[in-house]
């Protein structure tokens, strides 16, 4: 299996460290890791998208939670 571009460019970058602190075994579990986020968050955008009663699709026009604003302090 190969590393998807993003799991490759971080795993090059990790590479370089110029200290030598990384271990290949903790940057193969964390590559790993990563990958199964982005099948996970797959997993989920096509469950969502197979249930028929969603009439809205589009995030932006889901509803927000408000912002919370303080008064600000004076010192």
């Amino acid at each position: 299996m190969q590393p998807t571009p993003v799991s490759a460019l971080w795993l090059m970058a990790a590479g370089r460290d110029c200290l030598r602190t990384s271990h290949v075994n903790r940057l193969m579990v964390e590559a790993a890791l990563l990958r199964t986020m982005s099948e996970t968050d797959s997993a989920v955008q096509a469950a969502w998208d197979s249930e028929e009663d969603h009439e809205v699709r589009d995030p932006a026009a889901r509803p927000q939670i408000p912002a919370v604003s303080a008064p600000p302090t004076t010192r």
